[in-house]
């Protein structure tokens, strides 16, 4: 079934693929499971709502965490569980709040819209879930940036985000709270090692949308599929790999099905933000010891998060190791090729992004501050 399945996806990922961004969405997989996208409230939330009186005559603020990872207590889903908690008992048990796990309230592609209307108050959120409305921010999801490490793209991120206020600007309507970058990126594959962007040729990898250019460049054809289904499209060998970190890939249990990992070096081939969206109303009700409290604990998170993901990046690889799976790590010629093969998407992005702000001056600065 699933042989008849991967060749009827080839021939209808190269008719969509004629054109510049098509990328393949498995709407079969979506099907199969039995799973749709949620649709968000359209209302806004009041946030008076969301005030409730305890049993001893206290008045507590309950709010709804949104967040598409399964829970975890090592991992960094356990983390934003912490955060959870370290805001309730730093407010005295003023903030309660009620963590909904695994796309178990609203699908990831939903949960921007559903804290945006008030379905939900907080989530979880990447850059890149939503094509289409942070374009300018996707400038930090550029492969091949040459993040040195997690911190210090971290660090970056902050200060570019205070340049240049067109960045912030995609976010009205949220507190953005909490950012971190996770840790570096990787080709994971199945069946084949990659060593150089030829032999992708053929390939189905799962990816976001900015690697779609290069990867049908390069012959493969590029998947976009939601982390709920990573696991299911690789055992089924409706991809041969994945674009995605090693302590993802461990906490999610892909590196039982990988063979193959491509490192990149320290930077992989590209490094991703996420932090916390707060719904801007319900962040605007708090009172100012309440805006305290969550400022105090998405510090701590941002710290600890990054903590958990050396380590968690440490048990993934050794875990790799010691089922047998082989490291692969580009030479000096060999990086020089994939530097080649992803600059076209730098010069893209540049020109696509010109009209909503100063797309030229972001990418330099990051390039600049990288470079120190």
């Amino acid at each position: 079934m699933f042989v008849k399945l991967k060749g009827w996806l080839q021939v209808w990922s190269r008719q969509i693929f004629k054109g510049r961004y098509g990328i393949v969405i498995l709407l079969v997989i979506a099907a199969w499971l039995g799973t749709g996208c949620s649709n968000a409230a359209t209302a806004k939330q009041d946030a008076d709502s969301l005030n409730t009186i305890d049993k001893n005559g206290q008045n507590t603020i309950e709010l709804k965490y949104v967040d598409f990872g399964p829970y975890n207590p090592s991992g960094i889903t356990g983390v934003s569980k912490r955060w959870a908690d370290k805001i309730n008992e730093l407010s005295n048990g003023r903030v309660r709040i009620t963590t909904y796990w695994n796309e178990s309230l609203v699908k990831q592609v939903d949960q921007y819209r559903a804290v945006l209307s008030g379905v939900a108050d907080i989530c979880f959120y990447s850059i890149g879930i939503n094509p289409g409305l942070h374009e300018l921010n996707r400038v930090f999801r550029l492969p091949m940036l040459g993040w040195p490490s997690p911190e210090i793209a971290t660090d970056i991120w902050e200060q570019v985000w205070q340049e240049f206020p067109q960045l912030r600007n995609e976010f009205k309507g949220f507190k953005v709270s909490g950012t971190r970058f996770q840790p570096a990126y990787r080709i994971n594959t199945v069946n084949k090692a990659v060593r150089v962007p030829s032999d992708l040729k053929g390939m189905y990898i799962a990816c976001r949308s900015e690697w779609a250019d290069a990867l049908l460049g390069a012959g493969a054809f590029p998947v976009e599929t939601s982390p709920a289904d990573y696991y299911i499209t690789l055992d089924k060998g409706l991809v041969d790999g994945q674009i995605v970190s090693i302590p993802i890939s461990y906490v999610l249990n892909l590196l039982d099905l990988f063979k193959y990992h491509t490192m990149y070096g320290d930077s992989g081939v590209q490094m991703v933000p996420d932090f916390y969206l707060i719904n801007e109303n319900i962040w605007n009700s708090f009172p100012p010891d309440i805006q305290t409290v969550f400022e105090t604990a998405s510090t701590w998170r941002q710290q600890e998060a990054m903590k958990v993901d050396k380590e968690e990046e440490r048990k993934g690889i050794a875990y790799a190791r010691d089922k047998g799976n082989i490291f692969v790590e580009p030479d000096a010629e060999e990086m020089r090729l994939w530097r080649e093969f992803v600059e076209p998407l730098h010069t893209r992005w540049i020109a696509e992004n010109a009209s909503r702000g100063p797309a030229q001056s972001i990418y330099d600065e990051i390039r600049r501050l990288i470079g120190q």
